[in-house]
């Protein structure tokens, strides 16, 4: 992992997500490696009910049969021990789209050192249904939700986010994460997430203040992430992340 996390010691009551993820091709992923980009909302009050959903974007041969960037999604009512799957691989994410179904190919993707693509990824909690719906692009299309009943503890809202890289390998094979190439070397080569923000119990899209998250590695000496910075923009609050795996 290399994330960005809301503080655990503070009570957070989320409704929401937002970020603009940068997109990469990863063709050197292979089976059984993968490499995903994405927001976590997780309602943890409950160890033994470890309430997760995610969506992004995700590089997964195993999965989906290629090294294709795809939109991806998951969820699980206990921290994946027995319930949950991605996509709509098991019943759980209703699919509304017929346009852009998950697991779809993403595109156009980013460059390194050129043109910059990025998907705008927005997570809500609708109030009367208390479904969390995925919704897509700057013309915000509706992908299709995670039904309330799917959950325990996130059947309200989510108590932790989190925004960055995760990547699964068997051995000493590591992928690269994020664009593949590490956080320090900024703007055209790193990944990133941009316009990092919240969804409160109004429905208002706040931005996620730096003073209120930190920064997560698992592996620092192979996958970084920068620092979470507030800028005065369009980029609004963003940070870098990524890796090539080799170390």
């Amino acid at each position: 992992l290399a994330v960005l996390m809301t503080l655990d010691d503070k009570p957070f009551k989320f409704y929401g997500a937002f970020a603009s993820i940068g997109v990469y091709g990863l063709p050197q992923v292979k089976a059984p490696q993968y490499s995903s980009s994405l927001i976590w909302l997780e309602n943890s009050m409950d160890k033994h009910q470890f309430n997760i959903l995610s969506a992004g974007w995700s590089v997964e041969p195993s999965l989906y049969g290629d090294s294709q960037t795809r939109l991806t999604t998951a969820w699980t009512n206990d921290g994946f021990h027995g319930t949950g799957c991605h996509d709509v691989v098991c019943p759980g994410f209703v699919q509304v789209s017929s346009e852009i179904p998950v697991g779809t190919p993403i595109g156009p993707l980013s460059i390194l050192h050129g043109q910059q693509y990025a998907v705008d990824t927005y997570i809500y909690l609708d109030q009367p249904t208390k479904n969390w719906w995925l919704i897509l692009g700057k013309d915000k299309k509706a992908i299709g939700y995670w039904p309330t009943n799917i959950f325990t503890t996130l059947s309200q809202y989510a108590t932790q986010l989190q925004f960055g890289g995760v990547v699964g390998y068997s051995g000493t094979d590591r992928p690269p994460m994020g664009s593949g190439l590490p956080a320090e070397l900024g703007a055209g080569s790193a990944c990133y997430f941009k316009r990092v923000q919240y969804v409160n119990e109004q429905n208002q899209l706040l931005d996620l203040k730096p003073s209120d998250t930190f920064e997560h590695e698992t592996f620092p000496r192979c996958y970084e992430i920068g620092n979470y910075v507030e800028t005065r923009d369009v980029e609004r609050n963003m940070f870098y992340f990524g890796g090539d795996g080799h170390c």
